[in-house]
């Protein structure tokens, strides 16, 4: 029966720690989001909640405006409309042309005032689709190399921080091309750039200190002395206690001593 009661609590408390808190859940999402910005307060969580609520609505915003006027353009020309349907449907764009405009558009290429317009027409369309072609060359050549950064970068964080990282790349693409510029997107960068420096600076201070440290003992070695006998000449001062006062010139004269003392050496007086 405790065996079973045992059990059952610790099933409690772990479904307890299972169970996140709304709060836990908005600042998980916002990690997601922002992998590289710390929240130190919850003043700064619903300042980052409040600016992406500010980018969704703006994007969606826009997104609506184009919508709507995509809508009035289709119901303030109705063959438009039908055109694009037809041409959604998988019908011929050509024969639509002609179907919904008669021989309007028959005329239109046949007429030789629209020359110009449609040979510029046509040059645009042959440099789009070479700009296309280029880019779709240029995708092919590299990807094999990225494909090789990633499997070496899987091999050092692994297979699911590469793909957030790359899903956060494809994020910051998507806001430039939106004209979003976010502080924490402009931030990361700017940390990123001054990544080797400041390390470069923490390596330098740390040998910079090191060698200090060195100096020092050196120092303190000599102060105590490596064990060599002292060989004081005869004109060498006797050595200056901490306590013994200061006397400029005369206290060096002094501290001299006289013959028999000088040098710390042993003489015998001849009488």
């Amino acid at each position: 029966m405790p065996d079973n009661t045992n059990t059952e609590q610790n099933a409690g408390a772990a479904a307890q720690q299972a169970t996140k808190t709304k709060r836990d859940l908005a600042l998980e999402r916002l990690k997601t989001r922002h992998p590289d910005t710390e929240y130190a307060d919850d003043e700064a969580i619903y300042g980052a909640i409040n600016d992406d609520y500010d980018a969704d609505q703006k994007s969606l915003q826009g997104y609506k405006d184009n919508e709507k006027a995509m809508a009035d353009w289709m119901g303030s020309d109705p063959a438009a409309a039908t055109f694009l349907q037809a041409m959604k449907a998988g019908k011929s764009p050509y024969a639509e042309l002609i179907r919904t405009h008669g021989e309007d558009a028959i005329d239109y290429y046949s007429d030789p005032d629209n020359a110009d317009e449609i040979a510029n027409a046509q040059s645009e369309f042959l440099k789009n689709a070479s700009d296309g072609k280029k880019l779709q060359e240029e995708y092919d050549k590299n990807m094999p190399a990225s494909y090789a950064v990633f499997d070496k970068l899987e091999k050092k964080y692994g297979e699911e921080a590469v793909n957030e990282a790359i899903d956060q790349c494809f994020q910051t693409m998507n806001n430039v091309v939106k004209g979003i510029f976010t502080e924490d997107m402009i931030t990361a960068f700017i940390k990123a750039k001054n990544h080797d420096t400041d390390v470069a600076d923490a390596a330098h201070e740390g040998e910079v200190r090191g060698k200090n440290t060195k100096h020092m003992k050196n120092l303190e070695l000599r102060k105590k002395g490596d064990g060599t006998a002292d060989l004081d000449s005869a004109n060498a001062e006797t050595k200056k206690t901490d306590n013994q006062p200061e006397f400029g010139a005369l206290g060096r004269v002094t501290r001299r001593g006289n013959i028999w003392e000088r040098g710390n050496e042993k003489r015998t007086r001849i009488r």
